[in-house]
C-alpha cells in the first residue's frame, strides 16, 4: 500500500482514502460525519516508521526480514505483530507453525499464493514474494527454504 500527495490539493494525503494533513504525524478525516472515513497516524518504533489506519498497522517493505537459504527461525514478539519474511530469490519453503499459527505467502504484487488454513505441504515463493507469519507472542515458526531450480540448473 502506498500513499500519494495530490499536487492540486495541498495539505491532503491519500492513504486508503483522502485525509487532511494536520501534523507531520497525523492526517484526519477531511470533513465531519462522513461514513467509512479513518484517521492516519504515523509513529516511530524500533527505528521504523509505522502507519496506523483504523485497526490496521502498516510498515515499509524494508522492515521484512530477508528469507535465508536453509533454516530460518522466527518468533512472534511481545507486541504480537505478525512477522514478515521477504524472498530475494524464488524458492520452495516448508514451514513448521504452532497449532494456532497461520501462514500466508504473497506474490510481489500482493496476491495470496498460500494460506495455511486451506493449504499444506511445501510451497513456492516467487522472487520478491513475502511470507506472513501470524501467531501469539512467543510462538516460534521454522521456515526452511530451498532455492528453486531455474530452468537448466537442475
Amino acid at each position: 500500500m502506498s500513499s500519494v500527495l495530490i499536487k492540486d490539493l495541498p495539505g491532503y494525503v491519500v492513504f486508503q482514502r483522502v485525509k487532511r494533513t494536520l501534523s507531520p504525524q497525523y492526517a484526519g478525516i477531511p470533513v465531519g460525519a462522513v461514513r467509512d472515513q479513518t484517521d492516519l497516524t504515523l509513529f516511530e518504533d524500533n527505528e521504523h516508521t509505522w502507519a496506523r489506519v483504523f485497526d490496521y498497522l502498516y510498515s515499509s517493505v524494508e522492515t521484512a526480514l530477508p528469507l535465508d537459504a536453509g533454516e530460518n527461525e522466527v518468533t512472534i514478539g511481545s507486541l504480537k505483530y505478525s512477522e514478515w519474511l521477504s524472498a530475494p530469490e524464488e524458492c520452495i519453503v516448508s514451514i513448521q507453525k504452532p497449532d494456532q499459527g497461520r501462514v500466508f505467502i504473497f506474490s510481489p504484487k500482493g496476491s495470496v499464493l498460500y494460506d495455511s488454513l486451506f493449504d499444506s505441504g511445501e510451497a513456492y515463493v516467487p522472487s520478491g514474494g513475502f511470507i506472513k507469519l501470524i501467531g501469539y507472542a512467543g510462538d516460534v515458526f521454522r521456515v526452511t527454504s530451498d532455492q528453486y531450480p531455474v530452468d537448466g540448473d537442475q
